[in-house]
């Protein structure tokens, strides 16, 4: 595959478009979404289940 791409039908962006500013956000800028759930009062620390025996498959016998 070729890196340099060519916009089709001989049609290349004028100065004034290549001139507008990016319409993204900075993070500190970007919009916060309401939370409908409480944070949990946990932390989670791996993948598992909860009171379940702990079986170490990688041990062997």
């Amino acid at each position: 595959m070729a890196d340099d791409v060519q916009p089709q039908n001989d049609e290349t962006p004028d100065t004034e478009q290549l001139e507008e500013p990016s319409t993204e956000k900075a993070p500190g800028e970007e919009p916060k979404g309401g939370t409908t759930q409480p944070e949990p009062d946990h932390e989670a620390v791996g993948i598992g289940v909860v009171g379940g025996p702990q079986i170490d498959e990688d041990a062997g016998e």
